[in-house]
């Protein structure tokens, strides 16, 4: 699902999280303040930039740079800076176990009819277990993540799509009597994106999302991941 018309489309990562992506101690990184991403986005959406993506952070890395210490949560974030461009696509970045699907669907809608259309969701199945621990949750083995990650992207897909009421019983989720609506503008749904690299990380792409993360270290292994 393209984001623009343009063949080649660009997008401003980690501007939610301090020091974006950089773990750095030099000043004059990114230092979460809402007026820097609100002037940051806005610039970005001027531009013509596709889409604003976010990172799902909830506790720093620690270390001299205190690397992401500081971080905005990202649905509310991405329902702020839908307010305030026009062009973007507003991603939001969730790890999976931090979430019911039924929240997540709701909020995903909501943010999707306030930009008028230009939400996006970036499924994370949760590999940070510090972060999972907050939630008083243990970590699941890979292969589980990725089922339950499955499933709870196959409930959201329901929602946003299905009319009426509707039971949804899964080995995570027992949801009966489902309804949501409105539906999102975007049909049938709004852009998936997905960042796993692992082969349970990529075939869960290749059943649920339009966009994925690959790490490609030289072109041979890019090229490698894509025929896989």
């Amino acid at each position: 699902m393209p984001l623009s018309d343009n063949r080649f489309q660009l997008a401003v990562f980690g501007i939610n999280v301090s020091h974006g992506c950089t773990i750095s101690t030099a000043a004059n990184g990114i230092e979460v303040e809402w007026a820097e991403n609100l002037r940051l986005a806005q610039r970005a959406d001027a531009l013509g930039i596709e889409a604003l993506i976010p990172v799902c952070r909830w506790k720093g890395f620690g270390g001299p740079s205190e690397f992401n210490h500081r971080s905005f949560e990202t649905y509310t974030w991405a329902a702020g800076l839908a307010q305030a461009t026009r062009h973007a696509h507003v991603f939001v970045t969730t790890a999976v176990p931090t979430i019911h699907p039924v929240l997540a669907a709701k909020q995903a809608v909501t943010i999707d009819h306030i930009s008028g259309g230009r939400f996006g969701l970036n499924v994370v199945a949760g590999w940070n277990s510090h972060e999972v621990a907050m939630f008083g949750l243990e970590q699941l083995p890979h292969a589980a993540r990725y089922a339950l990650t499955d499933e709870w992207m196959t409930l959201i897909e329901a929602l946003w799509t299905r009319e009426g009421e509707f039971d949804f019983h899964g080995e995570y989720f027992d949801a009966p009597r489902c309804y949501a609506e409105p539906k999102p503008l975007q049909r049938p749904r709004p852009p998936i994106m997905s960042a796993g690299v692992s082969p349970a990380g990529r075939r869960f792409a290749a059943r649920h999302a339009d966009m994925n993360f690959i790490l490609a270290p030289n072109l041979d292994a890019a090229r490698e991941t894509v025929a896989d």
